[in-house]
């Protein structure tokens, strides 16, 4: 039996794509705040104290604005920054 179309030494599983990468401004932001221990996958909120506090971007100022006790913990998306 022939195999037409076969590579042997191609790959033989469908290559997986890159994780989404934390924007560098909303990075160089979570660094500035005071006690920021963790930053999200997508960086839209940044923990401190390892989830004692939340802020969240504010696209439209460029900055972490607003912040709330974090009451869950940390969730399961978040990085050690």
């Amino acid at each position: 039996m022939i195999f037409t179309g076969y590579n042997p030494y191609g790959p033989r599983t469908k290559p997986t794509e890159p994780a989404n990468a934390i924007p560098l401004a909303n990075f160089k932001a979570a660094q500035s705040i005071p006690n920021a221990t963790h930053i999200s996958a997508d960086g839209a909120r940044v923990f401190t104290n390892d989830g004692a506090r939340v802020y969240y971007w504010d696209a439209e100022s460029k900055r972490y604005g607003s912040s709330f006790p974090c009451l869950g913990g940390l969730p399961g998306d978040v990085v050690k920054l």
